[in-house]
């Protein structure tokens, strides 16, 4: 039951250091995404060419406060 205790106290921490810098009550964090041009790929068809029509792979971010 301890380490349950320390999870939501860790967990509330999170979200109280988000609320103070961000101003952004109850979260914990944000996730964000961008696409990055790169060149195309030998032999990969359309598998990177993106509905922006150029080629490009996600970059993904996930923080916390």
């Amino acid at each position: 039951m301890t380490k349950a205790a320390n999870a939501i106290q860790e967990w509330q921490c999170i979200s109280d250091m988000f609320a103070e810098k961000w101003h952004i009550p109850r979260y914990a964090g944000s996730v964000d995404g961008k696409h990055l041009t790169i060149p195309a790929p030998s032999n990969s068809g359309s598998y990177f060419f993106n509905y922006k029509s150029y080629n490009s792979t996600i970059l993904i971010a996930v923080v916390d406060a």
